[in-house]
């Protein structure tokens, strides 16, 4: 969960740093995983540009950044990929809001080693 400076911080950096679409987009296969030694506002930013690449709407990225723990949001953007959503920006709001289980697709693929 973050506070209202830090929202500040992040709503400046996703306005002056936008990232290419092809890394941003969860659902073009690239997770978002927490880099190693990445810096708090950096990973905060990197969850909100992802999110909103999926659809989320600016006040609903930052009520979640706001609400939920970053770990939360990194596990579920990373999990959209093997979930059927017809609509991803709502699937992912309400994945993160009720911390939805690993999705059957993903178990699946980790216990036959592909």
């Amino acid at each position: 969960m973050i506070n209202d400076h830090e929202l500040l911080k992040i709503e400046n950096h996703v306005e002056q740093e936008p990232v290419e679409q092809e890394e941003a987009h969860p659902a073009a296969g690239t997770p978002p995983n927490r880099r190693q030694g990445e810096p708090r506002i950096e990973r905060l930013t990197r969850l909100a540009q992802h999110l909103m690449w999926v659809g989320v709407e600016p006040s609903e990225v930052r009520r979640l950044l706001a609400s939920y723990e970053p770990d939360r949001i990194e596990r579920q953007l990373g999990w959209l990929p093997y979930r059927r959503a017809k609509i991803p920006s709502r699937l992912i709001v309400r994945a993160i809001e009720q911390d939805y289980e690993e999705p059957g697709a993903l178990r699946y693929r980790i216990g036959h080693g592909e």
